[in-house]
């Protein structure tokens, strides 16, 4: 239980979105992201133990050892907006992000966090920044589910919606969709193949471009 609080502060920071996450968030993805048999243990215990347990567990991440090299003394930084993930920990996770696995509950939840930021330029960013982020770690699902929302937006913002596109339809061919990447690249065609301006132009040439290459990977003439 100890180490999941710091795997899912880390997780928090592969979604790219805001650090770092307060503490009744963090509390609330912990609980929710720990293993069956330990919620049950957890519920058997009474209504008292959790707060009492996350309070040890988040202590143990972020309290300095005693023994430990300097950049080894804590895993998590408490500060007075919450937990992150220390730099040492950023760096080597930064290295080979894939080797961290962010829980399906994480992704939803900065999905949801993205789809409820008031400003809608910051909501429109952090959409963006978690399809951006979550094919990194594996998430293509959930990647797809942020492009999804973006290509809905009305045209006020086309160049976002093309640029939504592109990556949606990578993201299927990543899946293994083939038949839906293609689709995707006939839609662009269909909305913004006539768009004067040079952004709109490049964003359709690249779905050309990537609809050719899904075509060659099916052998179809």
């Amino acid at each position: 239980m100890y180490g999941l609080f710091a795997d899912l502060v880390i997780a928090w920071y592969l979604t790219r979105l805001s650090q770092p996450r307060d503490q009744p968030a963090a509390k609330w993805l912990w609980l929710e992201t720990l293993p069956a048999a330990a919620q049950q243990r957890l519920l058997a215990l009474g209504n008292d133990h959790p707060d009492a347990l996350f309070s040890k567990v988040s202590a143990w991440a972020w309290e300095k050892v005693i023994g430990r090299e300097l950049y080894e003394q804590a895993i998590v930084t408490r500060t007075a907006g919450g937990y992150e993930a220390h730099d040492y920990v950023v760096d080597r996770t930064m290295r080979d992000c894939r080797r961290a696995a962010v829980p399906d509950l994480v992704w939803d939840y900065a999905l949801r966090v993205s789809a409820t930021t008031g400003d809608p330029v910051r909501q429109l960013e952090h959409t963006w920044q978690v399809g951006v982020a979550a094919p990194l770690s594996g998430a293509h699902v959930k990647a797809l589910k942020a492009w999804d929302s973006l290509v809905g937006l009305p045209d006020i913002a086309p160049v976002l919606v093309a640029m939504a596109l592109v990556n949606k339809g990578i993201t299927l061919g990543a899946l293994d969709r083939s038949a839906d990447a293609i689709a995707v690249s006939d839609e662009m065609a269909s909305r913004f193949g006539d768009a004067p301006e040079p952004t709109l132009r490049d964003q359709v040439a690249k779905a050309v471009f990537n609809k050719g290459i899904t075509l060659e990977g099916l052998d179809v003439s």
